[in-house]
């Protein structure tokens, strides 16, 4: 559920302030390649590091040292999946009938990762999987693969108290079918937590997901089977399975490992044998800050302004008890400070099921001191803040320089089911600053950085999923979600990231809504292994909803509405960086009242387009890009959408039963397992073109 609305007017930034800022850059004059705001901070987990990169051929490592956590294996060595030329296909023209109906038509190896930031080379054991029957995602239950798929499962723990996130890895999967099985197979995952509800931004299973790498939070105690199915084009499956042992909180945190606090003395609700403190300021809680302990604030309740730092192991949990509206904290600056520099010492904590109002710019939720590794944000609320989440490339650098090699970038940070709203403080102000091994946003609702600079910026990502979230409305020209890398000269690039099921309300101006490239032309970042699958796209003033400078990248399933706009997305080659490469551009639906195009595409190689559907008064084969593309089955048509003005629900996106689209995509082409509600393809005699059957 998402949590009730704050008053609006309050505001907050986070370009100044707190032990930290003397160690970054000054906060950016609002450039895009500025630097984060000071006083932000980054974590992450003690003997993981960057993993090298070697782009040459398409080949990526993750390298990175393993670390081991509570019984968890995290990754190892350094081997990393090689690219691969593009795919041959079909052309082919076919029109639809009506106004402007028309239809168009060298392998990377494996290579070491070095040991990157942090790292020392160190490796963990895999738990062990077991094999599983197929789940029911596909259209049937395809063909046994035997030894043609290779099915690597690798959670980065396998235990732990609730609430739990897990982040589930496929890194090491192979196929005889492909060299790319991150792009070109199938992902179909059931979390075995069949009362997990839905995603209240979106409506989807909280319990199943798809993509190469995906995350749970287990709210509950007790044993779950994880599964996942992963299917090639020709219907080879096969299946793999683990075992995830979540511990019941109230046995974890029994008795006085367990302290609740009140501003008025009211302690109803409060766990039996736990410390009662009666205070007013968030900051009394340090005096209770110890390993393995539960802090509780009591719901329908506000606490001063004061921040925490929290340096010690878990599992911990800050959170809420009794009935009730979420507790409430004010806040002039960090409410959470998590790790240090000099001695990190923290891992496992959950901060949860409480709201942050801002009542200055350098207010901020949680911020990133150092190492540290499985940290989760849970249904916390944010209203007028000045920084939702801040962890920078750019510490853990300083860290480095200095001599602090045993710093890394946060491992395992999660953000599910939040709610932040109205971003404050001008320049250097983001509700996410945050690089990391294994990010994880779900479920999240994140609106309104108009008073401040982008909604999500990620400056490094190593493996991320981004799925299930309703974010909107950045500031001319910044964006809604922006994704780069650090400079290749630092040997590490962005890599393995699914962007799924996602709204995404336009931003402000003549600029792009998402940005996956580098922050400007002048700065060589790589981005690599990027899947952006089933998310909508709504209309706004933005140019173009989607713009892509990277490697290896599938673009499927998506839906964009640019009510008269003209360009759905983007490929093409920002500055410094390499070309974009091996681009899949599948299934997806573009709608505009305009004279719309599916895609610009400049300056990119090994780029494939195919079953994509246009919608618009002036769409024909024009509609679709033909310079140095690959292309097959797009299908132009003026109208036969179910609604003749499509909205926000995805169904008025479904072709109408009498669509030139149903049965008619070209299925020898491509693979796209599923439409964008999920349901298998294709539910006719053939696969409908665009998004949706």
């Amino acid at each position: 559920m998402l949590h009730p609305m704050f008053k609006p007017g309050l505001k907050v930034s986070l370009c100044a302030s707190i032990a930290f800022a003397a160690l970054l850059p000054a906060c950016g004059s609002g450039d895009d390649d500025s630097g984060p705001p000071a006083g932000t901070n980054q974590a992450g987990t003690s003997g993981s590091g960057k993993g090298g990169s070697n782009n040459g051929g398409g080949g990526s490592a993750n390298g990175g040292g393993g670390s081991s956590n509570a019984g968890s294996a995290n990754g190892g060595g350094g081997s990393g999946n090689g690219g691969s030329s593009g795919n041959a296909g079909k052309g082919g023209n076919m029109s639809a009938g009506g106004q402007g109906g028309g239809m168009n038509g060298g392998t990377g190896g494996s290579s070491s990762g070095s040991a990157g930031k942090g790292g020392d080379g160190g490796t963990a054991a895999r738990p062990p999987t077991m094999p599983a029957e197929v789940l029911p995602c596909f259209v049937d239950k395809g063909k046994d693969a035997g030894d043609a798929i290779s099915v690597e499962l690798v959670p980065n723990r396998i235990e732990g108290v609730a609430p739990l996130l897990v982040f589930f890895d496929t890194d090491g999967t192979k196929a005889d079918a492909t060299d790319r099985p991150y792009e070109e197979l199938a992902y179909c995952w059931d979390f075995g937590d069949k009362d997990a509800g839905a995603f209240a931004t979106t409506g989807f299973s909280k319990n199943q997901a798809r993509g190469p790498v995906a995350s749970h939070v287990f709210e509950a105690a007790g044993t779950y089977t994880v599964t996942v199915s992963v299917r090639d084009k020709d219907g080879l499956v096969q299946s793999r399975a683990i075992e995830i042992a979540v511990d019941d909180p109230e046995q974890a945190w029994a008795g006085d490992k367990t302290a609740c606090f009140s501003p008025s003395g009211d302690f109803d609700g409060c766990p039996d044998g736990a410390k009662q403190v009666k205070a007013q300021g968030f900051g009394d809680l340090k005096n209770e800050i110890a390993a393995g302990k539960r802090l509780l604030l009591h719901r329908g309740e506000t606490f001063s302004s004061g921040g925490i730092e929290v340096n010690v192991p878990g599992p911990g949990m800050i959170g809420a008890y009794g009935d009730g509206d979420p507790p409430t904290v004010m806040a002039s600056g960090a409410v959470i400070r998590v790790s240090e520099q000099s001695e990190p010492n923290v891992n496992d904590w959950r901060f949860a099921d409480f709201n942050v109002a801002g009542t200055s710019d350098d207010s901020e939720i949680i911020q990133m001191g150092g190492t540290a590794p499985d940290i989760l944000v849970l249904r916390v609320g944010g209203d007028g803040i000045g920084q939702g989440a801040s962890a920078a490339d750019t510490l853990i650098d300083y860290y480095h320089e200095n001599g602090l090699d045993f710093q890394d970038n946060p491992d395992t940070f999660g953000f599910v089911d939040c709610n932040w709203q109205h971003l404050r403080g001008g320049s250097g102000h983001n509700f996410w600053y945050v690089a990391a091994h294994r990010l994880v946003i779900l479920g999240t609702l994140a609106n309104d950085s108009t008073m401040g600079e982008h909604v999500l910026r990620i400056p490094w990502a190593d493996r991320a999923v981004i799925s299930n979230n309703d974010f909107g409305n950045a500031p001319e020209p910044r964006h809604v979600v922006k994704l780069h890398a650090p400079t290749f000269e630092k040997g590490v690039t962005s890599n393995h990231i699914v962007f799924s099921n996602n709204i995404i309300r336009s931003t402000g101006g003549n600029t792009w809504s998402v940005s996956i490239q580098p922050q400007n032309d002048q700065k060589n970042e790589h981005i690599e292994h990027v899947i952006v699958e089933g998310n909508l796209f709504l209309p706004g003033t933005a140019q173009e909803p989607l713009l892509v400078s990277a490697a290896d990248v599938v673009v499927r399933g998506n839906i964009f509405n640019r009510a008269d706009g003209t360009i759905c997305m983007e490929v093409s080659q920002r500055g410094i960086e390499p070309p974009p490469t091996r681009i899949t551009i599948e299934n997806n639906t573009c709608v505009s009242t305009g004279n719309v195009r599916l895609a610009m595409v400049n300056d990119a190689s090994d780029v494939t387009v195919y079953n994509n559907l246009v919608v618009s008064p002036q769409a024909g084969a024009s509609s679709f890009p033909s310079n140095g593309v690959e292309a097959a089955g797009n299908l132009g048509m003026a109208d036969g959408l179910t609604a003749s003005k499509p909205g926000e629900d995805w169904k008025d996106y479904m072709p109408a039963a009498d669509s030139a689209a149903v049965d008619a995509a070209d299925d020898s082409v491509g693979y796209c397992p599923w439409d964008y509600a999920t349901r298998a393809r294709p539910v006719g005699a053939a696969g409908d073109i665009g998004a949706l059957e």
